[in-house]
């Protein structure tokens, strides 16, 4: 126990104290302490005692939690109910909040003398402190085995001093509160092993007796009362209960206590487990209502009391097979050891209730072997009888046969279930059924129809039920004896009804439970038998529709996929399978144009009896088959509630053959495309059965396979012929292209055309019309085919009139596959007596200009893909048309133009060799008379004079020279030996005497002597070199490069400063340019350049230049050594 220093003196001082009346005091509160046996007496006494004896004016008591984190107020006196309140939980981790948390915190006592000391040390307690009142407050730490426990706070108004001496006796009581509160915990945990092992004895008790009597129980019912009883006591409840899973694994109650009648119907079959689970744990609710998942339940739980329950699995050998519940009206709390002791007797029970299922088990299976060899006997006979009868209306003979001579019966009927039908199929010993009878609805009212419905006999043995019940005997209720009894058996195999059974007997007293036995014995063995002629028949059906089936796959395999053909085949053998009076099948086709149509064949039954009610409309019954949803079969459709709700008919329509039993079965692709559907009829009721209904839709699985692949034929073989088609259309179009560049008129160009259009379409025939020069009308240009001329009606068409001016007009192309109801066909006589089916025509417009149309008409329909290719030959046409005129007038233009060049040319070399004369002696004249006079009035004139004519007489010689190149077929050249260095040399020295600030280099290299016309060549020089003082620039040297280095030929280059404007440079040798483009003031006739060429050229060599602003001008000449042969000059 932790005592600090000042608890010490306080102690030592308080041994000193005498035996007064403080003595009597702490004798006083130890003796009620010490009488205390529980923690709240303890601390009633401390408090009640200690403000007694010490007349405090406020005294409490705080415990700490099992955490420490707070002290909770154990007992309080003399405080108002809200300070209570605010003192209920004072947390720890605070200091300064309050004395007693400062003490449980430290562990030392707090002493405070007056009311100021203790708002400064706790100013926040102003508002619960009267002010003026003189306090002092004593609080004390209490401890227990040397662990903080809580503490005691105590106020005294009186004049008190808590001196050494008071602080002593107040921390003894203190003490002693601990030593008692610590004395309570061990007695308080010695009683509850005490109480524990007691009830654990009880527990062993109770499950000792509970399992002697679930031992000694004679039957179930025991063991669930014993369990309630032993509920009752070890769980305190008066209302249990003990559920069991039945067959069909749903919880039902076996025995229950406390419960009403319509809470067990409610809550029969819940379970908080699934019925599979391997190891069930007990579900406690202390609250229904704070569970959401019986938030349904509650009502319920309301008005039974029920608050809280709990859920304790019943297992055996790992099997969940039940459940008891336990029930309390209030919250309720299941300690873990009522939990153990619950589960010991639900094993107790669930091993009882095991116990005596096996034994009912052994009961009930050794009396069943006794009846079982009972009935043996009996059934031997009946059972060899049976199995000789083959065919369904055999076993119905043997079986009513054996009733009436085992058990005595008097009358039979074997009904068959087909559906939700029952079909008679045998009768003895009653009138002959009508044909109400004969089909009877799972619904009706009649005891074989309620045994099919119950799954269980039917027992009749009144007279009056007799009418009723078995409507096969109403025509002899006068003969029914009042002891006539009935009979109906459902006929199970397996799960599954096959049929009923009814017999009727005189004696009621023959329908004993003997033979009610022996009757439900017998209809299992009617079952057997039922199922193995049902087998045989349909051994021999199947055998008959494999038969059918083979003979529609070899119909499937052997039809060359004719699909017309092949679904003709399939409806004939299918309507005769199931015994149709006649049947049907539409199916869906896909035209060339991907448009839908639908086609159907008939059976047993001619085409004109229904090609006047047109196609299967949409109504209500047709609609599940062409959907696609199922199988449809109606004995009487005329009594099915979808039949007639459609206008006008509201059923069959007048004069529509009659039809009762009705089978319809979509026909469908394996992708789920409903493809049409199979309808078959008959005129009576009831004639398809579910065997019908199976055959018809493999039948149908069959034909949808059959109409799939020959339509995937169809289509093979349609794009197989697109194919062909778009090949020789390509053929076609490229013929078409190639007739308009071999040449020839525009009408032998397009009489071709239309040639190739009939030959290669198989059309009738096709014509094109072009535009006239008017711009208003067609004139017709080229047919082929049925027609040939050109003249006639159509020869020159307004444009906007007929079929092909309003084409023109529109400028829009008009196709019809349907001439004869083509609103713009104008004699539809002359087409039905041509047989013409199609139309095509297409304007010819090229850049929004119409050049013509062509049409043509045929004797089938076009298909799609023609159509595009003709519009591709329109196309073409129009191009070629146009072409053909361009080339045309571009002809005409050029003979024109070719026409006045060599005009002008033969002009100008007349004009030239005219002038030669009179300039020449205006020359010479005036060379005399410069000869004659030294008169500078009279010199200068003439200089210019001799100036212009030298300028004057090279334009002349320019313009002969061009004249013999363009005219005479080229220049006259003179070939001789020579060195082209002395003509370099020349042309510089010419040039040097005007140019005197040019600057010359030559450069020579190798051999460069040949055979040349020299004063051809010296033209040449004279040329360059004078272009390029005039075009160059003086600031650098204008050079002369000749290249002798090879043996065939000699390079010369002349350069110069300056560039030429790229857009020049691949006309620069044309004549006349410089009248264009001059540069640099230049005069002259722009001859030069092109004349330099032709003399290079008739030397045998080329000229070319380069210009950029790097590498500046080079003109460059390859002259062959060798010299072109001389040419004669022309006169």
């Amino acid at each position: 126990m932790r005592i600090d220093s000042t608890e010490r003196v306080s102690l030592e001082a308080a041994a000193a104290i005498p035996a007064t009346k403080r003595t009597e005091q702490l004798l006083t509160i130890t003796k009620a302490i010490a009488d205390a046996t529980t923690t709240e007496h303890v601390v009633t006494a401390v408090i009640e005692r200690v403000a007694d004896a010490l007349e405090t004016s406020t005294a409490a008591i705080w415990l700490l939690d099992h955490e420490a984190s707070c002290l909770q107020l154990a007992r309080a006196r003399g405080y108002a109910d809200a300070v209570v309140d605010r003192l209920r939980t004072l947390p720890t981790d605070r200091p300064g909040l309050m004395p007693a948390t400062d003490v449980a915190r430290t562990g030392n006592p707090v002493w405070i003398h007056s009311q100021s000391e203790l708002l400064a040390v706790y100013p926040h307690l102003t508002s619960v402190t009267t002010k003026g009142r003189n306090y002092k407050v004593a609080c004390l730490p209490i401890f227990t085995h040397g662990r903080m426990a809580g503490s005691v706070g105590l106020t005294f108004e009186c004049e008190t001093v808590l001196d050494a001496e008071q602080q002593a006796f107040l921390m003894l009581v203190a003490r002693s509160c601990g030593q008692a509160l610590e004395r309570v915990r061990l007695f308080e945990a010695e009683h509850a092993s005490r109480l524990q092992a007691e009830a654990a004895c009880a527990s062993t008790e109770q499950l000792h007796q509970l399992a002697a009597r679930v031992i000694a129980a004679p039957d179930s019912s025991a063991v669930y009362e014993a369990a309630l009883d032993t509920i009752s006591h070890a769980l305190g409840t008066q209302r249990a209960a003990v559920l069991l899973y039945d067959a069909q694994q749903v919880m039902r109650f076996v025995a229950s206590r406390g419960l009403s009648e319509t809470y067990r119907a409610a809550v029969e079959g819940h379970s908080p487990w699934q019925s599979d689970v391997s190891d069930p744990a007990p579900v406690v609710v202390e609250d229904v209502r704070s569970v959401p998942e019986l938030s349904s339940y509650l009502p319920l739980f309301e008005s039974e009391g029920i608050r809280s329950l709990g859920f304790f699995p019943l297992v055996d050998r790992g099997r969940l097979v039940g459940k008891f519940m336990v029930y309390y009206p209030e919250v309720f709390r299941v300690d873990p050891r009522m939990r153990d002791m619950a589960m010991a007797i639900a094993n107790h029970v669930a091993a009882g209730a095991a116990r005596f299922t096996a034994m009912q088990q052994v009961r009930e299976h050794a009396n069943r072997l006794e009846q079982v060899a009972f009935r043996l006997g009996q059934l031997q006979s009946a059972t060899s009888k049976l199995a000789t009868a083959m065919t369904m209306s055999e076993v119905a003979d043997v079986v009513i046969s054996i009733c009436e001579s085992t058990l005595g019966a008097s009358a039979g009927v074997f009904y068959l279930l087909d559906g939700e039908h029952l079909r008679l199929a045998g009768w003895r010993g009653v009138p002959a059924p009508t044909e109400h009878w004969q089909v009877l609805s799972l619904d009706s009212s009649t005891a074989v129809a309620a045994a099919v419905r119950q799954r269980a006999p039917v027992w009749i043995d009144r007279c009056d039920r007799l009418v009723e019940e078995l409507p096969t005997v109403g025509d002899s209720r006068n003969s029914a004896s009042s002891g006539l009894a009935v009979a109906a058996l459902p006929l199970l195999h397996g799960d599954r009804i096959v049929g009923v059974l009814a017999t009727s007997f005189t004696d009621a007293a023959r329908l004993d439970g003997d033979a009610r036995q022996w009757l439900e014995m017998f209809a299992v063995q009617c079952a057997h038998a039922v199922e193995r002629a049902r087998s045989f028949e349909s051994e021999q059906t199947a055998r008959a529709e494999a038969e059918t089936l083979y003979r529609i796959a070899d119909v499937i395999t052997s039809s060359q996929l004719d699909l017309d053909a092949l679904v003709q085949r399939v409806t004939d053998e299918a309507t005769s399978l199931v015994g149709a009076r006649f049947g049907a099948l539409f199916y869906n086709l896909i035209d060339q144009q991907g448009e839908s149509y639908v086609l159907y064949t008939l059976s047993g039954a001619p085409r004109e009896a229904f090609a006047k009610f047109g196609l299967p409309r949409n109504t209500p019954v047709f609609a599940p088959t062409f959907r696609g949803e199922g199988v449809v079969r109606l004995d009487d459709v005329t009594a099915d509630p979808r039949y007639g709700t459609m206008s006008p008919h509201h059923g069959m329509p007048r004069g529509h053959l009659p039809v009762k039993s009705y089978l319809a079965v979509p026909v469908m692709s394996r992708s789920g495309e409903v493809l049409g559907g199979l309808f078959f009829g008959h005129p009576e009721p009831g004639k398809f059965t579910v065997q019908h209904e199976r055959m018809v839709k493999a039948i149908a699985a069959s034909a949808a396979v059959a109409v799939d692949n020959a339509r995937l034929f169809r289509m093979t073989v349609e794009a197989k012929e697109i194919q062909v088609r778009r090949a020789l259309h390509a053929e076609l179009g490229a013929e078409i292209g190639a007739a308009f560049t071999e040449g020839g008129s525009l009408r032998s160009v397009l009489r071709r055309c239309c040639g190739l259009l009939v030959e290669r379409l198989d059309v009738a025939f096709a014509r094109v019309w072009t535009v006239a020069a008017d711009g208003r009308t067609l004139e017709l240009q080229a047919s082929a085919g049925l027609y040939t001329h050109l003249d006639g009606r159509h020869a020159r068409v307004p444009i906007g009139s007929f079929k092909i001016g309003l084409i023109a007009e529109e400028r829009e192309p008009h196709l019809s596959n349907d001439v004869l109801n083509d609103p713009r066909l104008s004699d539809p006589e002359w087409a039905k007596r041509e047989g013409m089916i199609a139309f095509a025509g297409y304007p010819l417009v090229v850049e929004d200009t119409l050049v013509g149309v062509m049409g043509m008409f045929a004797r089938r329909q076009l298909p799609a893909e023609t159509l595009e290719a003709l519009a591709s030959f329109a196309r073409t046409m129009t191009i070629g048309i146009g072409r053909l005129r361009v080339e045309s007038e571009r002809e005409r233009l050029v003979g024109e133009l070719a026409q006045t060049v060599r005009f002008n040319e033969m002009f100008a070399g007349m004009l030239g060799h005219d002038l030669r004369n009179p300039l020449g002696s205006m020359m010479t004249g005036a060379q005399l008379v410069m000869t004659r006079t030294q008169d500078e009035r009279i010199v200068a004139p003439l200089a210019r004079v001799l100036s212009s004519g030298h300028r004057m007489a090279r334009m002349v010689d320019q313009l002969l020279d061009f004249t013999r190149a363009r005219v005479g077929g080229g220049l006259a050249i003179h070939p001789r030996e020579m060195d082209l260095r002395v003509l370099a040399g020349q042309a510089i020295e010419e040039v040097e005497l005007a140019n005197p600030t040019w600057s010359f280099e030559i450069d020579i290299t190798g051999e460069v002597c040949g055979e040349w016309d020299a004063d051809r060549l010296a033209q040449v020089f004279s040329n360059l070199v004078g272009n390029g003082v005039q075009h160059g620039d003086a600031r650098a040297p204008l050079r002369i490069k000749l290249d002798g280095s090879r043996a065939d030929h000699v390079r010369v280059d002349v350069s110069n400063a300056g560039t030429i404007p790229a857009e020049l440079v691949p006309k620069l040798f044309d004549p006349f340019r410089g009248t264009q483009h001059k540069r640099n003031g230049s005069q002259g006739l722009g001859l030069g350049l092109y004349i330099t060429q032709q003399l290079v050229r008739a030397h045998g060599g080329e000229i070319h230049v380069t210009s950029s602003a790097e590498a500046n001008t080079t003109f460059t000449i390859h002259l062959p050594r060798a010299g072109a042969r001389p040419q004669r000059e022309d006169p």
